[in-house]
């Protein structure tokens, strides 16, 4: 048996799109952009180089950013007022604003949605490629890491070592 299908976000391709907006059949609200939350995600887990002296946390006058215990930061959305503070504090440049949204939704990664071969609605939707639907896990040396259960996220990343390739 394989592996269970996880969504993979490609983020370098992401942010080259000039609209991330793609449809989710997220069922709980119909305006859904579950896609643009992973993306978010995805830029503090795996973009975000978790510097000690977290500029972006401090910037930030709504005290809408924090770090977790494993050292990622994260947002609170509803304190958030994107007034892009964070992006502009942050010293190696890996807080984008247009991975920030204002409003954020929810991804519930279509656990239990799908039959057989289906694909979820956003990765039909990217045809780009920035999202996809993999039997796949965590590959460093293919600068693949793993989000969480359900997402791995693409992209060249500072935790590389390109002499050693991994």
């Amino acid at each position: 048996m394989g592996e269970q299908k996880k969504l993979l976000i490609d983020l370098d391709a992401s942010t080259k799109r000039a609209d991330w907006r793609v449809p989710c059949s997220y069922y709980h609200h119909p305006r859904n952009d579950g896609a643009a939350r992973l993306r978010e995600m995805a830029a503090f887990g795996v973009f975000c180089r978790h510097c000690k002296e977290g500029t972006c946390i401090r910037a930030c006058p709504k005290e809408a950013l924090s770090r977790a215990e494993d050292g990622i930061v994260h947002r609170a959305s509803m304190l958030c007022v994107k007034c892009n503070s964070c992006v502009i504090a942050c010293p190696f440049g890996t807080i984008l604003e247009e991975l920030i949204p204002l409003a954020t939704s929810q991804c519930d990664y279509c656990v239990a949605r799908l039959s057989g071969d289906e694909v979820p609605l956003c990765v039909k939707s990217a045809a780009d490629g920035s999202l996809q639907y993999v039997d796949a896990s965590e590959d460093p040396s293919k600068d693949i890491f793993a989000l969480n259960d359900h997402v791995l996220v693409r992209t060249r990343t500072w935790k590389r070592d390109p002499v050693k390739g991994q």
